[in-house]
């Protein structure tokens, strides 16, 4: 069985909630320029770009993808082997 942390919400609707409100602060977070900005000196984020472009076609398929200052979005369709 799974350990639960203190805190952590049990019923299906409250753990829904839960990551809805997290997820918010988190995006929030971002949002605000918080965080390292390591992603905004080009050569880190070509090394980035690389890495999600590395399997591309081989174990997975890349959709969109950005590299921001802080974070970075991908959309990530695996592929079935």
């Amino acid at each position: 069985m799974a350990e639960v942390s203190p805190g952590t919400p049990q019923c299906p609707a409250d753990q829904e909630e839960y990551h809805r409100l997290f997820s918010e602060c988190i995006q929030d977070w971002l949002d605000a320029g918080s965080g390292s900005f390591l992603l905004r000196d080009e050569r880190v984020g070509r090394i980035v770009a690389g890495g999600l472009q590395h399997f591309d076609g081989q174990r997975y398929t890349l959709g969109s993808w950005v590299v921001m200052s802080n974070h970075v979005h991908a959309v990530v369709t695996p592929k079935e082997e």
